[in-house]
This record gives structure tokens, sequence and C-alpha cells, in this order.
């Protein structure tokens, strides 16, 4: 069941979110892709949080049906919308090349090639807080996971930053250079996390996971906003499988081997570890567009 439903959302991922830019103007593409970025982002640690809340109140069976029907609404909205047209193919364009177009953009166009590596070094290397979080808890914060509501405080304090940073690229920062934002945001997230790694208290670790949370998902919107406009519809949907790969196929990889490394060294030091690899990814993420260079265009296809 599991597979299915990642099979399911491996493919409806990229799809929505190459369709969603085409239903707007050219003057309106960077906020129609700021938001879409940011109502993806948000969802992410929207769900998790309304899922804890419910959880002793229903139990797991009908938060799961709770789960399935918001998709009706997804469906609904779908159906009654007028979609943008599928760009043709160029003719004489392999299986091969269709396949790889996203592969070949991300090796031809430097800023679509550096924030796909950036967001798979970032999930993989920088974000073990998240799936150990219940490590943190007990560990460095000294939380009863199962008689305490300080956890489920900690995590809402996560989800409200986070919200509040994906929010803020598309608000407070939509006129503000998003490539810029997005080394500023990882500078951000390394020092947050470092704050939140030293911490043993509860209540200064919910300020500073409010933090680490609003500097990482403004980091992640900025980024997807800049990969999106760099590139042209008749191969946005294979990048952006390429960018769902990074984004969330990564990060239960990271934390599958991170795992042992936290029972070695400690999660303090993972943590400042990953704080490390943001600052590292800080000075890599140049995605500024030069001058001279225009958007890919997907010339792979045609060629």
């Amino acid at each position: 069941m599991v597979l299915g439903v990642g099979a399911g959302s491996a493919m409806f991922g990229p799809a929505y979110a190459a369709v969603l830019p085409g239903l707007v103007g050219k003057q309106d593409l960077p906020g129609a892709i700021s938001l879409n970025s940011a109502q993806m982002n948000a969802s992410r640690v929207i769900g998790p949080v309304i899922g804890g809340l419910l959880y002793p109140l229903v139990g797991p069976a009908w938060i799961f049906v709770g789960n399935a029907v918001t998709y009706l609404f997804v469906v609904a909205a779908l159906m009654i919308v007028t979609l943008p047209a599928v760009p043709q193919e160029p003719t004489g364009a392999s299986r091969w090349r269709q396949l790889t177009a996203g592969v070949s953009v991300a090796r031809h166009d430097k800023v679509v090639g550096r924030c796909l590596v950036t967001v798979f070094v970032f999930s993989l290397l920088a974000l073990a807080f998240i799936g150990q979080m219940p490590v943190v808890a007990a560990h460095n914060l000294g939380i009863n996971l199962s008689k305490s509501a300080d956890y489920g405080i900690l995590y809402a304090s996560f989800g409200t930053g986070a919200l509040a940073g994906a929010i803020s690229i598309g608000t407070v920062f939509a006129r503000t250079s998003k490539p810029l934002l997005v080394r500023v945001c990882l500078v951000g997230y390394a020092v947050a996390l470092c704050s939140f790694a030293l911490q043993r208290s509860p209540l200064p670790a919910d300020v500073c996971v409010a933090i680490t949370g609003a500097f990482y998902f403004a980091f992640i919107t900025a980024l997807n906003t800049t990969l999106q406009a760099g590139v042209q519809e008749n191969v946005r949907g294979r990048v952006m499988a390429l960018w769902m790969m990074g984004f969330g196929g990564t990060v239960g990889l990271g934390n599958l081997l991170i795992g042992p490394v936290v029972q070695a060294i400690g999660i303090t030091n993972v943590l400042l570890f990953g704080a490390g690899v943001a600052l590292a990814l800080a000075w890599y993420a140049d995605v500024r567009t030069p001058p001279e260079v225009q958007p890919a265009v997907g010339v792979e296809l045609a060629q």
C-alpha cells in the first residue's frame, strides 16, 4: 500500500508542479511559482501537525480516511480548471531523449544543475533533525514522549516557523532576489540549527526550532522558485521530477544512513554537522542567472 501511494505521489507531484505556473500570465509567473512552492512546502509540515493533534482523539485509521478525502477536493479543482495545452514534443525526439531531458537540462544549465545538487545534498545531509526530532526531544531536552505535551509543542513550533518562512517568500520578500535569499537563508539555517542543537530545555528549543523551520522553508521556496523560473514548459515536469527526488526521496535515505551515526557520535554532533553542510552549500549555491545566458529551454529535446 505504501509503495502504491509513493508511486502515485511520484507521478502526481511533478505534473502538478509543472501545470500550475502555466495557469497564469508571464507577468505573474514569479509570484505563481513562489505561491505554488509555498503551499507544497507548508503542507509537508501542516499535515503532520494536524495528524498529531487528532491522533489521540480519533486514532490512526480515521486520520488516513480524512487524508484520503482531502484528495477529492484536489480532483474536483482540477476538473473545473481549464488546464494549459501540453507543449508538443519536437519531431524525431527519441523516447530515451525525452526520458533524460531533465538530466540534460541540469547538465547544460548552471542554475538548474546547482539548484538540484543543492537540494539533493541538503536533504540528504542537513535535515537529520526532522527525522530525529524524537531523539532530540528525549536526549537533549529531557522530554517524556509518551506523557508530555512538550514534544507536540516542539513540532508545532517547527511547523509554525516553516509556514511563516514559506509564505514570506511570496509576500514580504516577493521583490527580493531569490538567488540572494537562497544563500542568506542557508546561512541563517546553519546558525539556527547550531543553536537548536545546543539547547537543553524545551522553551528555548521551541524558539530555535521555529527559526530553523522558517529559514529551512524560506530557503526551499526561494530555491524552487529560482529553479522553475529557469526552465521552459516542455521540460518543466521532467526537471521537477528530479526536484521531487531530491526534496522528498533523499530525506528518508538520509535518516536511514544517519541513524547508526547518531548512536556512535550523538545527536548533537549530527545536527552540528548538518549545520556545517548548510554553511558549505551557502558558498556553493550561486544560482544567479548569468547576464549573457538565457534560461534553459530544453534544447536537448530538439537536437
